[in-house]
């Protein structure tokens, strides 16, 4: 999956790896030739993506546009967009493929 521009940041400050997800977009395919061998890789160019609500619950906080960072920016509860909580135990989560952070 791919996506760009302000999804992209709001991905990034929004998921955890493993954490289901439903995505939306236009699905792409390529074949290409590794060592003679035929593969075929399959890509979801993004338009939506959020959490699988089937799966468990989520907290939505919109963005605020226009903000200097020229990203997501500040949250309508005043924190940035890059200053996520995690609802449940009220830590930053972990990120993709990263430790979890130092109490």
């Amino acid at each position: 999956m791919s996506c760009w521009r302000r999804a992209a940041d709001n991905v990034v400050d929004s998921l955890v790896r493993g954490q289901p997800v439903v995505v939306h977009g236009r699905l792409r395919g390529r074949s290409y030739e590794v060592e003679g061998q035929r593969r075929t890789s399959l890509e979801i160019d993004a338009i939506t993506v959020g959490h699988d609500l089937s799966r468990g619950v989520a907290r939505f906080r919109k963005t605020v546009s226009g903000s200097p960072d020229g990203g997501g920016g500040a949250v309508a509860d005043g924190r940035t967009a890059l200053q996520p909580v995690d609802a449940v135990a009220r830590t930053p989560p972990r990120r993709f493929g990263g430790e979890a952070p130092a109490a």
